[in-house]
């Protein structure tokens, strides 16, 4: 049996997984330094209440 499991509120470990996953890829040069700053951007746009939705998912 195979199992993946996704924290995004720090109940399993200390982070957001999916965060921590594209720093890795950044990290590893599987993808650009600017995707995972767009993801941050993005993040915080949510969090304020103001991440539009349809820009988001074109990206």
């Amino acid at each position: 049996m195979k199992l993946v499991l996704f924290d995004l509120d720090d109940t399993l470990i200390q982070g957001d997984s999916a965060k921590l996953w594209l720093k890795f890829c950044v990290e590893k040069g599987f993808l650009p330094q600017e995707y995972l700053e767009k993801i941050i951007f993005y993040q915080k746009q949510y969090q304020e209440k103001k991440l539009d939705m349809d820009e988001f998912m074109t990206f």
